[in-house]
Parts: C-alpha cells; structure tokens; sequence
C-alpha cells in the first residue's frame, strides 16, 4: 500500500510519537491500540521507514491467527535474520532457543527465563547500531512468544526500541506500556482528504455515502471505493460492521486472478511460514509442480502481497482472512494437508493434518494430544488447550474424547478461566464418565459444605486410582485432601490418619511437591518435609509451577523466608507462561510471607497484584487473603488501607474492638480513620465462616492486630492475637498458633499483660524454621524475667543477623530500651539510631516514633530524616565502590549531581572517606 510510506492524513501527531520513540524517547517503547484498519500498521510502516532513514537496524514480527497456537511461531519470524549468530551466545540460553525455535530435535521443554535471556542476548549483543523492532498485530502472536517479547520490552536497554500494534481487546500489552497512542477515526476532514487521494474521480453523492460507509476507518476510505461498485452489483448488503466490509472488499480483488494464484495466496494465507520458500513448497506440492513466476508476480501487482526479505507479507491481516473465505473449504483443507507434508515444524504439521480432517480421526486426534501435552512442558499453555479441544472433536471413542475434554479443563484452571472450566466439565459430563475422569472432574469443583464428606469423597477416589495404578492421580487427591483438612482445621484425628496412611503406599518420589503437602498440613514442625523445603529454595528452577507447589507448604510449615523465595521466583515463570489462576495463589502466598517477614513493599507489590489476578480469575478466597495483606501492611505504615483513600488520611488510635470483630467498620471516623480495613476484615471473616475457612480467619485476625499495632493501640492488639490461642475459638487453628509470637509478646508488654501469657510454650520442643525461630527469640526477650532478659536479648540480636530490616529494627529497639533502663546508655545508642533508619526507612511510624523518642531520652540525635530516600540509594552504591560516574549511569543522574548528594550524605553521618561510608551505613544495618 503506498499511502502507508507518505505522510499520514490525520495522523501528524501519531507519527511524531512514533518518531520521537524510534529516536530513543520514552525508553524508546510506544504500544499503537486500535481495531483493524484504524491505521497501526501504517504507524508501523512509518516507524520502519523513520528507522531506516536514521541508519537504524529493523527486525520485524507480525502475529497471524493462523499461526496464534504455534509456540514461538513470531519470535522465530523476529529473530529470522539473526539465527547465523546464535553461536555466540553462551551454551545455556542458546540450547533453551535453540530448542525452542524446534532447531534442535531435543524434546526438552526449554527454560522460559532462558529463552527471554537469550533472544534478549542475541537481539543487544554488540549492536554497531540501535536496533527498532516492529511488532505488528501483536494481538494474534502466540502467547510464548508474546511473553518474550514482554520480557524484552521491560528488560532492553535504549540501544533496543519498540514499537507494538495490537487491538484494544488485548489488555495485557496496554498495561506493559508506558507511552501509548490509543487511535481514534479520523475526523471528517481528514476523511474527505483521505477519499480524495485515493478516489479522486467520485462525486459528492458517492463521497457522503463512502463516508458513512467508513466510518473515519483509514483502510476502508482506501480500499471501498474500488470495491463498492462490484460488491453493490453482486447485492452484497453494507450494512455490516467495518471489519466485515472491508473483507469484501478485498475478496473483490480475488475474482480476477488466475486459479493457480488464488491457490498460492490461499496456501500463503493457511501457513504458519512467511518464508517465501515455504510457502512455494507447499504450494508446489498442492499444484503437482514448482510454480513458475507468474502466480506469484500476479499476486504481488494485485496489491493483495509483497515480497519483502524472502517473505511473503500481506498488506494487511484482513486480507489474509478474505483469501481464506474466499477460497472455501475445501480447497482450504488441501492447503493444509500440503503444508502438514512440507512444514519442518512437527507441532504444525499435526495442527495442520487436523485441520484439513473434517471427520473422526482418532490417529490424527491422538498425534495433536501428544502434541499439545509437549506444547503444555514448553509453557505453551493456550496452544496446549486448543489442541486438546481440536482433538477432542476429531476423537474416534467417547472415552478419549472425555480425556482431552478434562484435561483442556485442567490447564483452563491454570489459566484461571473459571468459565471455560465449567464449560469444558460440562462437555466432558455429557459422555459416561469413567473413574479417573470422574476423580479429576472433582478436583476441579469446589469443596461442599460438608468438609468430613469432602476428604471421604476424595479418599476413596484415590483408593480406586491406585487400585488401576494411578498414583498420580491419588497424589492430586490426596493433596487437595490434606488442603481441605489444614484449611479447614479439621479435628478428626482418624480421617487426618487414613489420608496419611494411604499417602504412604503412594509409589512417588519422596520429595514430590503433593507429598510434601500432604505431611505439612497433617504432621506440623515434620522434619523432612522443612528439609525438601530448604533443598528446593536452591535448587536449579526447571518448572516454575514445582516452585509454586512448594511455596505454600514452606508458608504452612512456617518457614516464611522460604515461602517468600520460591513464590517470588515462580511468579516471573508462571506470568511468561499465562498461568494467571496459579499465579493469584502464588502471588497472595508471597504476600502473607512477606507481610510476616515484614518486607512491606515486597508484601503491597505482591498483595495488589494477587487481588487483580484473584480477582479476575474468579479466586475469592485469594482475593480476600490478598486483601488482608495489603490492608496489614497500610496499617503497619499508619496508612489508609484503601488504595483510592486520601494520602492525608491517619488511622487514629483510639477505637476498640468487639469480641467477634477484631476492626468494626462502623468505627468513629470523625478524626480522619480510613475505615476500609474494618471493611476488608469483615469480609473476609464473612467468607471465611460461610466457608468453613479458618486459615483466612486467621490471617484477618493477624491483619488486624498488625493494624492495632500501627496504630499504638496494645490493648486491642492483644485481645486478638491472645484469642488465637484458645482452643474453641473461632480462629484457633493448631498448625499456626505459634505463628507471630513475637508479634503476640509486644503486644502484651504494651498492654501490660505479660503475666497471663504461656511463657513456656516458647520453649516447646520441636524443630522451627529460621523465621519462626526469630520470632521465638524476641519474644523471649522481650517476656524474660529480669535476671534473663540480657542473655536473651543477646541472643535475639545474634539470631537477627542477616533477618529482614524490620525483625533487626524491632529487636534493636526493644534492646535500646531495655539498655537505657538499665542506665547503659552507650551502649543504647549504639542500637537505637539504626533502629531508627531503618523503621524510618520501612515506613513503620509508630515504631519509628518510639525510637526517636527512646533516642532524645539518652541524648542522641534522631537520624529522622537525615538521609533521603535518594542520598541513602546514593550512599549504597557510594559504599559498594562504584564511583560517581558509575552511580549516575545506574541512577540515570549526571556526576555532578551524584557529587552533591554525597557531599550532604557525608556531612549528615560525619564521615570523611567511602571506608567510613561504609563502615557507617553497615552498622547501621543499612548495607
């Protein structure tokens, strides 16, 4: 299309953004959101030409629907051009693209992290100039490679610009996006300049109805007046969306060509290659002979194609569409069978043989399921599950139909698509069911208010399992089992027995991710499963969903520090993967962990993100959970909880809590109090008593005494925390009621009810992990009688090295106090000023009150607000060893400015030389 290289009528301010990022602004990234034929891809055209014009490198990428479930299909268009140099990449990312490119014949699913690394590698390595990739239609491309474009537009440096087209339905990218130019129709100005160039010859009768016609659609104003006549003559009716019309009016084009072209745009349409070769294959094959130049030279001066670096490339997707509805099916299906016996890639030579089959092919249909699961092991998830449904349908007996209908249900709830979930079992539950389907269809329902009858129901479904040696299915059974029972702090000693017992004669290895679910929910403080656990944090990653498995059995043995590592490292690998409903779960585990842990920002990043997941996946629970973290870490900051409240907005320290209630949301809120965690907490205590649900009541209990805290209110924290240890309430559960001691201790001391705690139960028996440990620590110190509250402390602070700034913080500042009262004022300097840092620095006020004012009692200088948030990056780095050049380039500030904060950042602390830098921030525990 020529209209597409000169300047764009209406679009001047379009192209200048689409320059300015081609030149380097806005991290050079712009993402084009419009429907079809609004313009994108002549934006994308206009940033090739503006490329090519500066001398920069172009490589480019279009998605095709055809080729939406052919994993990888447009990375490997993207990185086509530069494939001869995949040997200079290191050995590990090279095999993952290798592999995932189908270059190799290994059939090991590739590293998703690798892959990104390595196409991130091979696209940057040495550029001798910048690089501008093109992604048209990014809507269409397959989801493994749209994940690793993603992992490039977040991660390349400005040496690499981007400019991405997509539609509006594609919500995903509009959030990757910084800079995005959403197009809008053109003005009718500017569409009457734009139907005078391309149809100069029209009259003003013709004009108004082609304008009405278009719609301010740049495509149609071109393409229609051609094709209005012909469609009018064969009484096509134009009272039809755009996107329809302009279909037509390419078809139109199609009925004067030659029979063997319309084939060869027909075989270009259907295959997943662009590459000219292929598609000339494949054609041949279908022809019975090498075609000669004419098809092809016929096809290009239609307008319909283009030749352009030995690819064939449509002037637009819809005219790829029209060519396919043109042609009919028949001829369609023989395209697809001659590109199935001429493609190199196996995964679309079985798509393609199922789509040319229009009846029963079990052979066909078994081929695409064996397909789809190696397509599942390469994170494929989408493209896994449209092979199981087109399998499902081409099946030659009810029961292998019922198989892939569950299991594409199965990876629909991986996907967290609650509908399609229903759908599919629906489907599935039309046909007799055999034993193993019936078991999987139960685990995906929701557990019924019966929790006894729930676990019997699951026993003996896993009894039968492994009775027709199906241990596999026994475990996920068994899992869900052990689940139901912790969530549910099911009391029934035997039932909790039987499980264990029959998980015993499970034939698996000892450290499968469903065992150790199994023993962390039903044997607390178990030994072996602490060990995998600690095992699996280091541990080469080879499945981020064996990571997600493993993360909350670290959560329900207590053991935070590792819960919050494998859920953090699994959360990169799950979003490559599209994997949203195990991501929510993952996501709302690393955030309890982190709220435990008390890494508040970690905990608000990973609690609003696990609530828009949870929440679009239908995931209640999650969501709740999620919410409570996020409110517990406002509180903890003395900040609202809601994330549209003011900023100006204080929680105010003066309202109580009833017995059943831990924060009523009618409380007073004359004096500023955000009362939306009143309102979070009822919630969720709502939906956990209608669901029998005790680990969230729990978790709501422990929110609210985090915010009872950050509000200074002891008294009221206390009644809470004291509550979850009395049996027979309603949010005492046995397997975390040693949860947040240290937390339960302060609480007390505050309250000046010290004397009515278990001091002896800190010291029960048992194996702790390491966070669980530090608890215990602090609470011993801070409830030690006199004569042992020094060897206690000591041992809290030897036991608080390397533990998250804000357990270093807290125990810090209950050893400063305990000093000062003991006159060692020294020595209670020495521990309270980087108490305060870093409880300044967390955002925790009210703790960071105490202290400045334990400070001023002894004398000392409060560090409030003696480093910035800037100067204390700054002096990091500063500390580290890099040098003011080296701080700017990572900073993006200049040298000079870098001089002048570490000018100020030396005067504050009183040091004279990086050395004393660095000995000052380390004992402030700031390094």
């Amino acid at each position: 299309m020529q209209h597409i290289t000169q300047d764009l009528i209406g679009r001047a301010p379009e192209q200048a953004r689409v320059t300015a990022a081609v030149s380097g602004a806005n991290r050079g990234r712009v993402l084009l959101v419009g429907p079809a034929g609004i313009g994108k891809t002549a934006l994308v055209e206009h940033a090739a030409s503006a490329a090519l014009a500066r001398g920069l490198r172009v490589l480019r990428a279009t998605g095709v629907e055809a080729e939406r479930y052919v994993p990888f299909a447009a990375l490997h268009q993207l990185l086509l051009p530069l494939l001869a140099r995949l040997g200079d990449l290191p050995d590990v990312p090279r095999a993952a693209l290798t592999r995932a490119l189908a270059l190799s014949a290994s059939a090991d699913a590739p590293d998703p992290l690798q892959v990104g690394l390595g196409a991130l590698a091979l696209l940057t390595r040495a550029p001798a100039r910048a690089t501008v990739l093109l992604l048209d239609d990014v809507h269409w491309m397959d989801d493994a490679s749209r994940a690793v474009a993603r992992f490039v537009w977040r991660r390349a440096g400005g040496t690499l610009r981007i400019v991405a087209a997509t539609r509006p339905e594609d919500p995903g990218w509009s959030l990757e996006a910084r800079e995005t130019i959403a197009l809008a129709p053109l003005a009718e100005a500017d569409a009457r300049s734009l139907l005078a160039r391309s149809a100069p010859e029209l009259g003003p009768e013709r004009v108004r109805h082609l304008l009405v016609l278009a719609a301010g659609n740049p495509l149609a104003l071109a393409e229609l007046p051609g094709a209005l006549q012909p469609l009018e003559d064969a009484g096509e009716h134009l009272d039809l969306p755009v996107q329809t019309r302009l279909e037509r009016a390419f078809a139109v084009r199609l009925n004067p060509l030659d029979a063997d072209t319309r084939i060869l745009l027909t075989t270009a349409a259907v295959h997943e290659s662009p590459l000219l070769t292929d598609v000339l294959a494949a054609h041949g094959l279908l022809a019975g002979r090498s075609p000669g130049p004419d098809p092809l030279r016929e096809a290009i001066d239609s307008g319909l194609v283009d030749v352009r670096v030995s690819r064939l490339v449509f002037h637009h997707p819809l005219v790829r569409s029209a060519v396919v509805r043109a042609a009919g099916p028949e001829l369609v299906a023989q395209v697809h069978r001659a590109v199935a016996a001429t493609t190199q890639d196996p995964f679309a030579a079985v798509w393609h043989r199922a789509h040319a089959s229009s009846a029963p092919a079990e052979d066909v249909a078994a081929a695409l399921e064996r397909a789809a699961e190696r397509t599942r092991a390469r994170g494929a998830l989408r493209p896994a599950r449209s092979a199981l449904l087109r399998a499902a349908s081409l099946s030659g007996d009810d029961r292998s139909r019922v198989r892939r209908l569950v299991r594409a249900a199965e990876i629909a709830a991986e996907l967290g698509e609650p509908d399609a979930v229903e759908r599919l079992a629906a489907q599935a539950r039309g046909y007799h069911l055999d034993e193993e389907a019936q078991a999987r269809l139960t685990l995906l329902e929701n557990p019924g208010d019966d929790v006894v009858l729930t676990l019997k129901r699951l026993l003996a479904r896993a009894g039968t399992a492994m009775a027709n040696d199906g241990d596999d299915l026994a475990a996920d059974l068994l899992s869900r089992a052990a689940r139901t029972a912790f969530r549910t702090a099911l009391a029934d000693a035997e039932l909790a027995g039987t499980v264990l017992a029959v998980a015993g004669r499970l034939r698996l290895p000892a450290g499968d991710p469903r065992l150790l679910t199994i023993r962390a929910a039903l044997v607390p403080g178990d030994r072996e499963v602490l060990a995998h656990v600690s095992r699996a944090v280091t541990a080469a990653v080879v499945d981020p969903g064996a990571d997600a498995a493993v993360a909350p059995v670290a959560l329900v043995t207590g053991d935070w520090d590792s819960a919050f590592a494998l859920a953090g490292r699994a959360d990169e690998g799950l979003r490559r993967q599209g994997r949203d409903g195990l991501r929510a779960g993952t996501l709302a585990v690393r955030a309890s962990a982190a709220v435990l842990l008390g890494r508040w920002d970690e905990a608000l990043d990973a609690a609003v993100r696990a609530e828009e997941l949870a929440g679009a996946t239908g995931q209640a629970r999650r969501r709740h959970g999620a919410a409570l973290s996020r409110a517990a870490v406002a509180g903890v900051r003395g900040l609202p909880v809601g994330r549209s409240t003011s900023a100006g907005q204080e929680t105010s320290a003066g309202q109580g809590i009833s017995a059943d209630r831990s924060i009523s949301a009618d409380q007073d809120t004359s004096a500023g109090r955000d009362t939306s965690a009143g309102r979070e907490i009822e919630a969720a205590e709502e939906f956990a008593a209608r669901t029998g649900d005790v680990v969230l009541l729990d978790h709501a209990r422990l929110a609210s005494a985090l915010i009872h805290l950050g509000a200074d209110r002891h008294q009221e924290a206390y009644e809470v925390l004291s509550a979850r240890l009395r049996p027979g309430t309603p949010a005492f559960h046995p397997g975390r009621r040693r949860w947040a001691v240290d937390l339960l201790a302060e609480a007390a001391v505050g309250a000046g009810r010290t004397g009515e705690l278990p001091v002896d139960d800190l010291d029960a028996p048992g194996p702790r992990p390491p966070a669980q440990e530090r608890a215990r620590q602090l609470a011993r110190a801070l409830l030690a009688a006199p004569e042992d509250a020094e060897t206690a402390f000591t041992e809290a602070t030897l036991g608080a090295r390397g533990a998250p700034g804000w357990h270093r913080a807290r125990v810090g500042l209950y050893h400063g106090m305990w000093l000062r009262r003991h006159r060692r004022l020294a020595e209670a300097r020495a521990v309270l000023e980087p108490s305060v840092l870093l409880l300044e620095q967390l955002g925790a006020r009210t703790w960071a009150e105490r202290a400045r004012q334990e400070a001023a009692a002894i004398g000392q200088r409060s560090a409030s607000g003696s480093l910035t948030v800037q100067e204390l990056r700054i002096a990091r780095l500063a500390a580290e060893g890099l040098t003011n050049k080296e701080i700017g380039l990572r900073l993006f500030l200049t040298h000079r400015t870098v001089g002048s904060h570490l000018y100020r950042v030396f005067s504050k602390l009183d040091v004279r030389t990086r050395g004393q830098l660095h000995r000052a921030l380390e004992q402030a525990g700031l390094l």
